[in-house]
C-alpha cells in the first residue's frame, strides 16, 4: 500500500485557525491518523516517462507537459506500456473537440492580424538551364512548369502571428495551395485553364480548399501526423492550441494544364516561351531559396507579391546571342525578384494603367499603382541592367531585352496582398462552421 504526502504546513495552519494552540497540539496526532493515506488509484499507479512526454511534445510542438501526460495516461496498452501512436491520435481528437468549442466562443471576435504566406515549388527555371524549351541539351530532364501558392491566414494578435506553430501552418497551407490545381478533383470551371498549357494565377474556391487535405511542407510534420487532415481541421487544431480566432481569408495558385504533344501545332507556337514565377514577402520570416532544379522556397509577411512573367526568345539571336544557361538563369531570377520587390514595396494594383488613364495620377504627387508606370526603384544589380534616373519599369524591361538578346519580357499576372485588406472574411472560411 502506498501513501500520499500530506500538506503538513497547510494542515497545521488550518487547525490553528480553528482552535487554541494547546488543543491543536493535542489534536494534531489524531488528525494525522485520520488523514492516513488511502491507496492510490490505478491511474496514479501508472508511471509516465519523461521520454514519452518529450516525444509527444516534439511530434506536436506547443503541447503542454500536462496535456502530453494526459494523452499517455489515457492510452496505455494492455501490457501497461505507453503507446505513442495511440497517444497522438487521442491528442488529435482532443484538440479537434476543444478547438471546435473554442472556435464557437471566439467566432464574433475580429481577426485582422496574421501572415500572407508564399510557397514556390518550381519557378519555371532549371538549376542550370533557362528552361526546358530553350535548353540546348536534349538529354537534360524537362524543367517543371511554375508551381506556386499564396494564402492569407488571419488571427487576432501579432503575438500569435509570429508564433512558430502558426507560421508552420501558413507555410503548409501555401504549400497545399501550390499543389491544389493539380490534385483537386472538380475544381471550379471558372478557375481552370482547359485546352491550354499557358500558366495563369487563379483564386481558389475557399469551400473546396478548406475540405482539401493538408499537404505539409515539413517532412518531420508529415511523419508525426497520425491521419490525413483537411485544411479546416488544421485551422480548428490551431484554434485549440493557440486560443485565438483563426480564419483563412483567401488563397491563390498557378494553374497549368498538361503541355501539348509534340505533334500538336500549338507546341510550335509556344516552344520559345518560358513562364517564370517570382515572389517577395515583407514583414515576416522565410526560408532561403534552395538552389535545386525547382528552386523551392517559402516566405511569409504582412505584404506579399506573386508574379508570373513570360520570356520570349531566351535562346538569343545571331546579332546578340544569349549568355550561358547558368548565367541567364541567375539573371532572370534576379529580374523576377526585382519585379516582385517592386510590386510589394509600392501600392501596386495592376500591371498596366487602364486604357485612357496613362499619365493620370490618383492624387497630386502620388506614384502610379500600375507596375509598368512606376519608377523601377527596387531593381537589383544582379538583374544585369543599368538604370538612369527614375526609369519606368516598362522601359527597363525593354532595355533588358535589348541587352540580353531576348525578344520580349512581359509580366502577365500578378497578386499583391496586404494583410487585412479584405473588407470581410468569408463566412465559409470560419472553422466554427
Amino acid at each position: 500500500m502506498s501513501f500520499t504526502r500530506l500538506p503538513l504546513r497547510s494542515l497545521t495552519r488550518a487547525v490553528a485557525s480553528s482552535s487554541s494552540s494547546s488543543s491543536t497540539a493535542s489534536a494534531l496526532p489524531t488528525l494525522l491518523r485520520s488523514f492516513h493515506a488511502s491507496p492510490c488509484s490505478s491511474a496514479d499507479a501508472k508511471k509516465v516517462s519523461m521520454s514519452g512526454i518529450s516525444a509527444i511534445r516534439k511530434a506536436v510542438p506547443g503541447t503542454s507537459m500536462i496535456k502530453a501526460k494526459e494523452a499517455l495516461l489515457a492510452t496505455f496498452n494492455a501490457a501497461g506500456q505507453e503507446d505513442l501512436s495511440a497517444a497522438l491520435t487521442w491528442l488529435e481528437d482532443d484538440r479537434q473537440k476543444s478547438g471546435a468549442k473554442k472556435a464557437e466562443k471566439v467566432a464574433l471576435r475580429e481577426a485582422k492580424e496574421g501572415m500572407v504566406g508564399i510557397c514556390i515549388l518550381a519557378d519555371g527555371l532549371g538549376a542550370t538551364g533557362a528552361s526546358s524549351s530553350s535548353s540546348s541539351s536534349s538529354s537534360s530532364m524537362p524543367t517543371p512548369p511554375p508551381r506556386a501558392g499564396l494564402v492569407e491566414l488571419n488571427c487576432e494578435t501579432d503575438f500569435v502571428a509570429r508564433n512558430e506553430v502558426f507560421n508552420q501552418l501558413v507555410q503548409d497551407l501555401s504549400h497545399t495551395a501550390a499543389l491544389f490545381p493539380d490534385l483537386a478533383q472538380g475544381v471550379s470551371s471558372s478557375t481552370a485553364t482547359e485546352g491550354s498549357s499557358t500558366p495563369k494565377l487563379i483564386d481558389l474556391p475557399l469551400q473546396e480548399f478548406l475540405s482539401f487535405p493538408v499537404l505539409t511542407s515539413s517532412p518531420d510534420a508529415a511523419k508525426s501526423s497520425t491521419r490525413p487532415r483537411t485544411v479546416q481541421d488544421a485551422i480548428v487544431d490551431m484554434v485549440s492550441r493557440l486560443g485565438e480566432k483563426i480564419t483563412l481569408a483567401r488563397a491563390s495558385s498557378i494553374s497549368t494544364s498538361l503541355p501539348p504533344l509534340s505533334s500538336d501545332p500549338r507546341r510550335s507556337q509556344s516552344i520559345d516561351e518560358t513562364y517564370v514565377v517570382s515572389s517577395f514577402a515583407h514583414g515576416g520570416a522565410g526560408t532561403p531559396v534552395t538552389q535545386g532544379a525547382a528552386a523551392f522556397s517559402t516566405s511569409a509577411g504582412k505584404v506579399a507579391s506573386l508574379l508570373l512573367t513570360r520570356y520570349r526568345g531566351l535562346t538569343g539571336n545571331a546579332a546578340s546571342p544569349a549568355p550561358s544557361s547558368e548565367e541567364m538563369t541567375k539573371t532572370i531570377r534576379a529580374l523576377g525578384r526585382s519585379l516582385a520587390r517592386q510590386a510589394a514595396g509600392m501600392e501596386t494594383t495592376s500591371i498596366r494603367a487602364p486604357a485612357g488613364a496613362e499619365g493620370l495620377e490618383e492624387a497630386p504627387g502620388a506614384p502610379s499603382t500600375a507596375l509598368y508606370s512606376q519608377p523601377f526603384l527596387m531593381l537589383l544589380p544582379s538583374a544585369g541592367v543599368a538604370v538612369e534616373g527614375e526609369e519606368k519599369v516598362e522601359g527597363v524591361l525593354q532595355k533588358w531585352c535589348r541587352d540580353k538578346g531576348v525578344d520580349e519580357v512581359e509580366v502577365v499576372d500578378i497578386r499583391r496582398w496586404a494583410l487585412g485588406e479584405t473588407a470581410t472574411i468569408a463566412e465559409s472560411s470560419s472553422p466554427a462552421e
